[in-house]
């Protein structure tokens, strides 16, 4: 169905249809994590809700491989502004989480340098695969 004009006024000046632009360019369709048997090092969420969603997948799985996942969740409003100083902040964990030269010993000082740091509430845990 089509829009109305003033909706379409509305959704443009919420930016929505850039970042759905955006997000088309990042990836094909939707992506679910439990789908996925991909090890990854490091996962980052931003939404308490998903964070746990995400542990609940990790400890479904049991850990057979005994392979840490550092699981990071930057508590990010849904919204245009909140989006732009939220990715700064996984910015800032991702330089400092690849200029490690330890991730297993450094991960904890990094969630706390960049708490202090930055505006978003961190949650952090470590699961395995």
């Amino acid at each position: 169905s089509k829009l109305n004009e003033s909706t379409r006024q509305h959704y443009t000046r919420l930016g929505l249809f850039a970042m759905a632009e955006r997000n088309a360019t990042v990836k094909l369709a939707p992506e679910k994590f439990q789908e996925e048997r991909i090890s990854y090092d490091v996962i980052f969420t931003c939404e308490e809700r998903v964070f746990e969603l995400v542990c609940e997948e990790l400890l479904r799985r049991a850990g057979v491989k005994s392979k840490p996942v550092h699981v990071i969740n930057i508590e990010i409003e849904d919204n245009h502004t909140e989006s732009l100083v939220g990715g700064k902040t996984i910015l800032e964990l991702a330089r400092c989480i690849v200029a490690s030269k330890d991730l297993e010993r450094d991960m904890d000082g990094i969630i706390e340098d960049v708490g202090n740091r930055m505006p978003h509430r961190l949650l952090y845990t470590v699961a395995f695969y």
